[in-house]
């Protein structure tokens, strides 16, 4: 578990130091070998039990007090599955939106990263979430998913929560 840690952060972090980690409403399926990494942001209007000052914002103590709740909260509305079957172990983080200086800032999105180990190198990947805000630009998450055969592209709302990548298309060896 600790390479599949590892390699979550780099590939959820392997970019130019920002004043995001990653865009608000955007996420990313990476296939490697048997895993799928997730990176995807999550509107706070879409969380409960973290806004102890009542902000309907999250510092870094906030999240430090509730990651344990916001990590359980994100586990059961994000549901990726590949070829159907459910991953043998995962293992998902939450972290703040921001990169840099102003780190502790209140945000109005966390970013939650998220790695799942399948028996089989997964072909077709399936993610479904309900993790909106209640903003109107929080009610769509724009996906990119690559694998080592290609990318594909979706846009998931709340009227169209799941999407199956690659389904089309098979991976190439």
């Amino acid at each position: 578990m600790t390479r599949i840690l590892a390699t979550l952060l780099l590939v959820g972090l392997a970019s130019p130091a920002a004043a995001h980690l990653m865009p608000a409403n955007n996420g990313t399926v990476s296939v490697k070998e048997h895993n799928v990494y997730t990176v995807i942001t999550v509107p706070v209007s879409a969380l409960s039990g973290f806004d102890d000052n009542g902000d309907n914002l999250i510092d870094t103590a906030e999240l430090g007090r509730h990651n344990a709740n916001l990590r359980t909260q994100i586990d059961a509305r994000m549901h990726i599955t590949a070829d159907a079957a459910v991953a043998v172990e995962g293992l998902t983080f939450v972290v703040s939106a921001l990169d840099g200086q102003d780190q502790d800032a209140p945000v109005d999105y966390v970013v939650a990263m998220n790695v799942r180990r399948f028996a089989q190198p997964p072909r077709i990947v399936e993610v479904w979430t309900d993790l909106f805000g209640t903003a109107k630009a929080d009610r769509r998450l724009a996906m990119i998913a690559t694998n080592p055969g290609g990318e594909e592209r979706a846009v998931l709302s709340p009227g169209k929560s799941k999407h199956r990548f690659f389904s089309n298309v098979a991976l190439r060896k």
